[in-house]
């Protein structure tokens, strides 16, 4: 991957490590799990009925509330740290799903008609990768966005769809109007 971070320059900020400094802002007080879907279907929205810039823009929000608040890291990385916690992460991962399976039928991949569990795949292998890489350590923003995106574009378009969604993120090419829409220019 070049020097240029994928992010467009504010989508991840500033190339912090995951799992760094807790967000306390106005919302510091909302519930971790009500905060990250929130900002996840607010990221998602922004790109409009185009089914891969709304998962892009919402992977793009996920890496940096992994990287931007501790408590919604510990949303995602609950296995194993007691039964309410797992429970949590379990309802926010089938509200997760059921949002994307809306998501598909709003504003389906043209000329594919995805699987039906193609939603449950995608939110499912994004935990799974985001669990091993935060849990291993990973820190580049840049390179979990892009394994992100072609575990999401895989199970929604398909390989050729997949490879050409993170050639388009290392190059830049087709993230103008999303990039713009996530700093707010």
């Amino acid at each position: 991957m070049s020097g240029q971070s994928i992010s467009g320059g504010g989508a991840v900020p500033e190339h912090r490590a995951i799992g760094g400094a807790d967000a306390r802002g106005p919302v510091a007080r909302e519930a971790p799990q009500a905060r990250f879907e929130r900002r996840l279907r607010t990221a998602a929205a922004r790109g409009g009925a185009d089914l891969r810039a709304r998962v892009r823009l919402a992977l793009v929000e996920l890496v940096a509330l992994a990287g931007d608040d501790r408590d919604v890291a510990g949303v995602l990385l609950a296995r194993g740290r007691g039964e309410r916690a797992a429970a949590r992460r379990e309802e926010t991962m089938d509200r997760l799903v059921t949002c994307l399976e809306q998501t598909i039928a709003s504003c389906p991949p043209p000329g594919r008609s995805p699987s039906p569990l193609a939603a449950a795949a995608v939110v499912g292998g994004v935990e799974r990768i985001l669990q091993s890489r935060l849990l291993g350590g990973e820190t580049n923003p840049d390179e979990l966005l892009g394994a992100l995106l072609y575990t999401a574009v895989l199970h929604l378009e398909g390989p050729a769809a997949a490879r050409q969604a993170v050639a388009e993120l290392t190059t830049g090419a087709g993230q103008e109007g999303g990039d713009r829409a996530t700093r707010g220019d």
